[in-house]
C-alpha cells in the first residue's frame, strides 16, 4: 500500500508515490503534459482567467460548501490556471463554512462561473429547483459545469480533469 498525504499539494504527493515506485521519469513527464495542457487554457481564455470570478462548490441539502482551501485539489488547479477565485479564510485548508441558500446571493452573486463538484446528475437536479441557486447571475448566464464524478482528491488524473472542467467552465462565461 502506497501512502498519500491530504495536506500537501498534489504535484509533491505524485512526486513521492512516483519515487516509491522508481518512476520519476514518468512523473516528471505526466507533468509537463499537465502543464502543458494548463498553458493551452491559459492561452485559450487569456485575460479572462484573471478577471473573472470562479469557484468550485459542492452542493450539498440546502447549501453549498465552498471548495477554496488552500489544500482542496480544485483551488490547486485554479491557482496553475492563474484564476481568480474566492480565496480562503486565513488557515483554511479544506472547504470552507456552507453557504446555505438564503445567503447565495450575498455570498456568492459576484462569481462568474461555477464548477459544481458532484459525483453524479442527482446533486444538480436539486440545485436546478433551488430558486435562489436560479438567481444567482452565474446560473443565470448558464456559466455553469458540473464534475459528476468525484475529483474532489486525488493527483494527475483529477487534476487533469479538472484542468478540463475549468476550459469548458471558461467557454461558458461571457
Amino acid at each position: 500500500m502506497l501512502p498519500t498525504k491530504g495536506d500537501d499539494i498534489w504535484r509533491n504527493q505524485f512526486r513521492t508515490l512516483a519515487g516509491f515506485l522508481g518512476m520519476e521519469s514518468g512523473a516528471e513527464g505526466a507533468i509537463a503534459d499537465y502543464d502543458a495542457l494548463v498553458d493551452g487554457v491559459q492561452a485559450k481564455h487569456g485575460s479572462k482567467l484573471g478577471e473573472k470570478t470562479v469557484i468550485s462548490v459542492q452542493p450539498d441539502a440546502g447549501g453549498l460548501w465552498p471548495m477554496n482551501g488552500s489544500n482542496m485539489l480544485h483551488a490547486q488547479v485554479l491557482a496553475d490556471l492563474g484564476a481568480k477565485t474566492i480565496p480562503p479564510g486565513d488557515l483554511q485548508k479544506y472547504e470552507a463554512e456552507k453557504v446555505t441558500s438564503e445567503s447565495f446571493l450575498d455570498v456568492l452573486g459576484e462569481v462568474d462561473g461555477f464548477l459544481l463538484a458532484t459525483t453524479g446528475t442527482d446533486e444538480s437536479d436539486v440545485l436546478a429547483k433551488e430558486p435562489l441557486w436560479q438567481r444567482l447571475p452565474a446560473v443565470a448566464a448558464g456559466a455553469v459545469v458540473a464534475s459528476n464524478g468525484n475529483v474532489n482528491y486525488g493527483s494527475i488524473y483529477s487534476a487533469t480533469h479538472l484542468v478540463h472542467l475549468f476550459d469548458e467552465l471558461y467557454g461558458k462565461i461571457a
